[in-house]
């Protein structure tokens, strides 16, 4: 396949998980917003929620 096909079929796969978003979890919708973003700020936001969310839970609860 070319790549362009390769992109538009992960194009539409990010797109039917933002249309039901309660059906995924949030690792998975954050994947696919960083995916259809075209905006660098929340791209780098997005990336630091991901980060945040791979460290282990007793990290999280020294941040709040």
């Amino acid at each position: 396949m070319n790549r362009r096909t390769i992109e538009y079929l992960k194009k539409i796969k990010a797109m039917k998980v933002i249309q039901h978003p309660l059906e995924t979890d949030l690792k998975t919708f954050l994947n696919a917003t960083f995916s259809l973003c075209h905006n660098n700020v929340v791209k780098q936001d997005i990336l630091a929620t991901l980060r945040q969310l791979d460290k282990p839970f007793e990290n999280r609860l020294h941040a709040a």
